[in-house]
C-alpha cells in the first residue's frame, strides 16, 4: 500500500552517507571530498559533533571564485571550513518530521539539502530534493 506524504517520515528517505567535518578542516580537502564522494552538501559540527552549519557546492564555488575587494585573492591552500561558514539559522528536522513538512520547509528556505538530527542535535542523515522527488515518483 502506498504511503501518504504525512506517513512518510525523514528517517524513512534521509540518506546516512553524508559528509560532516569540524571546523578548522581544510578547505582544499573539503572540496575533494564533495567531489569523490558525490554528496551534495557538507555538514559541519563542533567539538561535541552538535550542528553548527551546513555547506553547498555553491558556497565553496562563492568562496574560491569571488574576490573580496578589502583581501585580494587568499591562499585557498590554507583555509579552513570556519572562514566560509555562515553565521545562520540551522536549518535541520527531526528523525520522525513528515515528507510534508520536509518540503514546506525546502520551499519556504529555499533550499535543497535538509539536515536530520538527534534530539541531542547531533546529524544523523540528510535529506535532499533528490530524494524527495524519488519517493514521491513512487507514490504516483
Amino acid at each position: 500500500m502506498v504511503k501518504s506524504i504525512t506517513d512518510i517520515k525523514a528517517k524513512d528517505i534521509m540518506t546516512t552517507d553524508f559528509f560532516a567535518c569540524k571546523e578548522d578542516f581544510n578547505l582544499i580537502l573539503a572540496i575533494d571530498k564533495i567531489l569523490r564522494k558525490k554528496v551534495h552538501s557538507i555538514v559541519v559540527v563542533n567539538e561535541e559533533k552538535k550542528i553548527k552549519d551546513i555547506i553547498s557546492p555553491t558556497d565553496l564555488l562563492k568562496t574560491i571564485f569571488l574576490v573580496s575587494k578589502d583581501t585580494g585573492l587568499k591562499n585557498y591552500q590554507s583555509m579552513k571550513i570556519s572562514e566560509i561558514s555562515k553565521i545562520r539559522d540551522i536549518i535541520y528536522v527531526e528523525e520522525n518530521t513528515d515528507l510534508k513538512t520536509i518540503v514546506r520547509i525546502m520551499k519556504e528556505k529555499g533550499i535543497s539539502t535538509i539536515i536530520v538530527s538527534n534530539n541531542l542535535l547531533e546529524p544523523i542523515g540528510i535529506v535532499h530534493i533528490k530524494d524527495v522527488l524519488k519517493i514521491l515518483e513512487s507514490m504516483l
